[in-house]
């Protein structure tokens, strides 16, 4: 049965992925006349045209988050299907949010700590009426 190797072992958005499927050494699958098939979540993406049975991704977002899996074939048949799973994360320095979208979030992000901020000092400044008023007619301890 083959395997699949993943490189890099983190994959960042951005960044580029290898996929390979190995095959060990005597199994009818090691020989040179062999097709690989690739699929994503089951679905075919088509076959190794390339000979070197692997299956490159450039520039992957979180479109490429999946189960991926390989079968080698030749004249004798198929291999069962290896399957890896691939999952993207962002680079460190890098927020979800860019040019108008952080500009967006960041002056939602400041609305909405004034509005807080306004609700806070307003409801202080009540409870303070309502402790004053309460004081004038005594029914308040002091």
């Amino acid at each position: 049965m083959p395997s699949i190797d993943v490189h890099p072992n983190r994959i960042v958005e951005g960044g580029n992925v290898t996929l390979s499927c190995r095959v060990p050494d005597g199994s009818s699958g090691s020989g040179d006349d062999v097709t690989v098939s690739w699929f994503r979540d089951g679905c075919p993406l088509g076959e190794d045209t390339r000979g070197n049975r692997s299956l490159a991704m450039n520039s992957v977002d979180n479109g490429a988050v999946g189960h991926y899996g390989c079968v080698v074939s030749n004249a004798c048949g198929r291999s069962p299907s290896a399957e890896v799973r691939v999952d993207v994360h962002y680079a460190n320095n890098k927020l979800p949010l860019e040019g108008n979208e952080w500009t967006t979030y960041h002056r939602t992000c400041t609305i909405l700590a004034v509005i807080i901020s306004v609700a806070i000092i307003s409801a202080a400044a009540a409870v303070a009426v309502v402790v004053a008023r309460a004081r004038r007619i005594g029914n308040f301890g002091t």
